[in-house]
């Protein structure tokens, strides 16, 4: 299944012309399912613990300090990640 695809089939759903194209297109309301799509994708993205976007991290301690700056990339902690 592809993005495409899916569009195509959500295109009858929504009552707008079944596209072809949806990144290739100037087309608005290609630009609103871009949009969509973007966000469908950070909400799946935020939902599980994808290998992909899993990193190890190493906090260097001096013994006395008791907090540390999250990394740069730093999202969300793993669900069964613990420090």
């Amino acid at each position: 299944m592809t993005i495409l695809s899916v569009c195509q089939r959500l295109s009858t759903k929504i009552g707008i012309a079944r596209p072809s194209v949806i990144y290739a297109s100037t087309d608005r309301d290609m630009y609103a399912l871009q949009e969509v799509i973007a966000d469908a994708v950070l909400t799946i993205k935020e939902a599980h613990d994808w290998q992909l976007f899993k990193a190890i991290h190493t906090l260097t301690g001096d013994a006395s300090s008791v907090g540390f700056d999250l990394p740069d990339d730093y999202d969300r902690m793993l669900r069964t990640a613990s420090l």
